[in-house]
């Protein structure tokens, strides 16, 4: 594209200023974002998309207010908030869309997410920079990938197209559908046409209980993140070797009111599990490790922090994954 030579060196002398800025502004939303495990991008305007932006007429300087513009990315409308409190903090923010009331259409879906215009707070670096205003968004992970994925062909590509924009809005509408039913999933999942019963589940949302109420006092480090593949886990064992969670749960006690069980230090909750159901109910455990092996039959992972019955032959554990001493 061509350039009027003016609008080239006013770009220039805005892009060593603005760099700065970006090095300022980047190296603390960086941090913060890897902090909350969001993700971060930010760029400045090349020298084409900045003499467009010019051309619109929408501003009385050359000095445009996303010359510098970043994105802060969270996983879901939940953290959105989060994000603009941390904005709202680190930088003098005097301009915020959509506001509490907004013009737009209930459909039209363009540019919803939240647009924050604000500068660096005096004295935090070098006086020349206290005037540069910048822009940040905040977007969900979902409206992100819609963004990258349709901004180019829709909005901004060599062709003028209503069925583009058309299919863009709509994708763009069931996203935030979407993104609406995460913010509710609690509630909504609580719904008579969804709240339905599962044999399964109800067993692993029991076993999720019993953990809690066995472990939930003490240190979280011992409960695994993934409660629920726990869960899952200890359901399939139980039902490979044809017991259930009362067996389990009388194991635990048993080799715990004997000193082992819940005070074991060297051993995770599976393991605990797996050495109480080994020690009270061998039987059941050392007939389906020794049993014949089948291709889709469940395995049981055998640490080596685990006590076998004395004598047992390892070599003869068909259903067992034992790890090395």
């Amino acid at each position: 594209m061509k350039v009027e030579n003016s609008i080239r060196v006013k770009h220039q002398e805005l892009l060593e200023k603005y760099s700065a800025l970006k090095a300022e502004v980047g190296h603390l939303l960086v941090e913060s974002c890897e902090k909350n495990d969001w993700f971060f991008e930010h760029r400045l305007k090349s020298e084409e998309s900045y003499a467009l932006k010019l051309s619109t007429g929408r501003y009385n300087d050359t000095e445009i207010d996303d010359f510098y513009a970043c994105t802060i990315v969270v996983p879901n409308l939940r953290y959105v908030a989060d994000a603009v409190e941390l904005i709202s903090e680190c930088y003098d923010v005097f301009d915020k869309k959509p506001g509490e009331t907004i013009k737009s259409r209930p459909t039209d879906f363009s540019f919803n997410s939240i647009r924050m215009n604000g500068r660096l707070k005096k004295g935090v670096t070098e006086n020349y920079l206290d005037s540069c205003v910048f822009e940040v968004q905040v977007k969900t992970l979902l409206e992100h990938a819609c963004n990258k994925a349709t901004h180019d062909f829709a909005y901004k590509g060599g062709t003028v197209s209503w069925s583009k924009e058309r299919l863009a809005a709509q994708i763009k509408a069931v996203l935030d559908n979407v993104d609406l039913s995460i913010l509710e999933m609690e509630s909504l999942s609580s719904s008579r046409f969804l709240d339905q019963k599962n044999e399964s589940y109800e067993k692993m949302g029991l076993i999720v209980q019993f953990i809690r109420n066995e472990w939930g006092s003490e240190s979280e480090s011992i409960i695994p993140y993934d409660l629920k593949r726990l869960a899952e886990v200890t359901a399939n064992v139980l039902s490979a070797i044809n017991l259930d969670l009362n067996n389990l749960m009388d194991a635990v006690k048993k080799e715990t009111s004997l000193g082992r069980g819940k005070h074991t230090k060297n051993q995770s909750i599976y393991s605990i599990f797996l050495q109480s159901l080994i020690n009270q109910e061998r039987r059941n455990v050392m007939i389906y490790l020794r049993g014949k092996k089948q291709k889709y039959k469940q395995q049981i992972l055998i640490p080596s922090e685990i006590e076998l019955p004395e004598g047992t032959d390892i070599k003869t554990l068909n259903n067992a994954v034992v790890l090395p001493r």
